[in-house]
């Protein structure tokens, strides 16, 4: 929506990640969920009301619309919520699990969420407005 915005590149890249995890999900529901659509069928039909780590979606734009020049803080700040609120619950769903393999597949996904939290803090200097 925003290319030339600071923040487009990391989000672009974060966005993909996000697939590849829902992928993954959806491959521990698919064999209890006989009537499961097509991956892409059933994420391409998501209506997006909900982020990662379960926020609304009105309420993560409320908290970025009018916030003027500190609007690349702000859409970053949403951003590391969102995914430290993902790595919490991916990590307890990890703990939760009853075999080694979803304990495994939701760590990693929970390791994922913490390098995109990395990139996410990394990427905060591209909003200070000498950042070139």
């Amino acid at each position: 929506a925003l290319p030339e915005a600071p923040f487009a590149e990391v989000m672009e890249t974060l966005s993909r990640a996000e697939t590849a995890h829902a992928r993954t999900l959806y491959g521990f529901l698919k064999p209890h969920r006989q009537d499961l659509p097509p991956f892409e069928v059933l994420y391409n039909g998501l209506d997006g009301e909900i982020l990662e780590g379960g926020t609304p979606l009105k309420e993560a734009l409320a908290r970025v619309t009018d916030t003027g020049p500190d609007a690349c803080l702000a859409v970053m700040e949403l951003a590391l919520g969102i995914e430290y609120a993902a790595f919490d619950l991916y990590r307890t769903v990890a703990g939760r699990s009853r075999d080694a393999e979803t304990e495994k597949a939701f760590l990693a996904i929970a390791q994922s969420e913490k390098a995109h939290m990395r990139q996410l803090i990394e990427a905060l200097g591209r909003c200070t407005p000498d950042a070139g």
